[in-house]
């Protein structure tokens, strides 16, 4: 009985928290807002893992990243996921980009705690690699946990570990992308209420806190608000200017179907949540965007399949917001340069050429202080390539 009381105060207190944060929240003007639209289907990665006998605790030698630079053209640096610890395709890609490739995309595994605290097959899987690893970190397992918990603090020794376990490995300096795609219903942390938005935020900043703590560690922190349709507007699953360094989003062409190929971006676009949206809050926040994963789906995953108009039309207005990055989804049947997809791996080559995609990493983590060109409006500030932003440093 002893132990129930306790557990039912914690309980409240976390309750007590929560709401106060919703209700700061509220009172800064946010509005829920509820979006109906055509069912879409996410397409999520399940990565194999390796055997964590016998794991190097040492720091691992691994190439340094392509450095940060400023880009004068602004073009996005160029990000792909090939598939779960898939080096050898990013490198094929590369080489046929003519090195076009800096960023790296990866999923950790959310089977149960220990496989996400010890993701020994990443270390193995991209060792040597040089490009900037871009790692997707699951807020809960696919075996249990709850956002309230989390926000509690009872999973902050898992990703102290998690952290450690990077570190060692020689991943100190990666973006990791902590509970992406909050609205989106295949993940354990889906956010569908304001008292769930307000779990999510206070877990995602114990989190960021957890793993920032641990010594070695120089991550940059990327919230990826998903696409149009969450149950709850983005502004309630924002974890605040604090904690984030890069503002993201995704497009696919899922439930898209019922306009045209040639509308299809600009349909999404406009919608609310959309990219559009995400980028003028970016703006509004003084971060940096990126397009974290972009990409298209077969007509039996509710896509449109050799989508051309879809990827080009993506490509321009990445550039033309002046996006740190756009990562290509180029895994499976849903694979760009794979050769399924023939006309709409055409305009990549282009594009690259033409510097509308492929510039060097941003020189922007930028804190609060990141504004792109055409939000700009005659303010002052230090200007890198093309964007207001104060020089990363690493260890900050």
């Amino acid at each position: 009985m002893q132990h129930r009381s306790k557990v039912l105060v914690r309980d409240a207190a976390v309750t007590a928290v929560i709401i106060a944060v919703l209700a700061g929240l509220l009172a800064g003007g946010l509005k829920v807002a509820s979006v109906v639209r055509h069912d879409r289907t996410a397409a999520r990665s399940t990565a194999t893992t390796t055997s964590t006998a016998g794991r190097s605790t040492t720091t691992t030698s691994r190439p340094p990243a392509k450095a940060a630079a400023p880009t004068s053209s602004g073009a996005p640096a160029l990000g792909v996921y090939a598939g779960p610890g898939a080096a050898g395709a990013v490198e094929a890609l590369n080489t046929t980009t003519g090195g076009k490739v800096t960023y790296a995309l990866d999923f950790l595994p959310a089977t149960n705690w220990t496989q996400l605290s010890d993701p020994a097959w990443l270390e193995h899987a991209w060792a040597g690699s040089p490009f900037q690893p871009v790692i997707a970190v699951p807020m809960l397992p696919d075996s249990g946990g709850t956002l309230a918990a989390g926000a509690a603090g009872d999973y902050d020794n898992v990703f102290t570990r998690l952290a450690q376990n990077l570190v060692s490995s020689g991943f100190g300096d990666a973006v990791l992308m902590i509970g992406w795609q909050p609205g989106d219903a295949p993940n354990p942390w889906r956010v569908t209420t304001p008292e769930q938005a307000a779990a999510y935020i206070f877990y995602w900043n114990r989190i960021r806190s957890a793993m920032a703590a641990v010594p070695g560690a120089h991550f940059r922190f990327e919230w990826d608000a998903g696409g149009p349709g969450a149950p709850v507007s983005p502004t309630l699953t924002y974890p605040g200017n604090k904690a984030v360094d890069i503002i993201a989003t995704d497009a696919f062409d899922v439930g898209l179907d019922y306009v045209p190929p040639d509308k299809q971006w600009s349909t999404l676009n406009d919608e609310h949540g959309g990219p559009a949206w995400v980028a003028s809050f970016a703006a509004e926040h003084h971060k940096p965007l990126a397009l974290a994963m972009v990409g298209l789906a077969p007509e039996s995953n509710g896509g449109a399949g050799d989508n051309a108009a879809f990827l080009r039309d993506t490509l321009s207005w990445a550039n033309a917001v002046h996006a740190v990055m756009e990562g290509l989804w180029d895994y499976s049947t849903w694979s760009i340069t794979g050769g399924g997809y023939p006309a709409a791996a055409e305009p990549l080559a282009p594009a690259i050429q033409r510097g509308i995609v492929g510039g060097p990493a941003a020189a922007a983590p930028c804190g609060t202080e990141w504004d792109p060109p055409w939000a700009q409006a005659g303010r002052r500030g230090r200007r890198l390539g093309g964007v207001r932003c104060r020089v990363w440093r690493r260890g900050r």
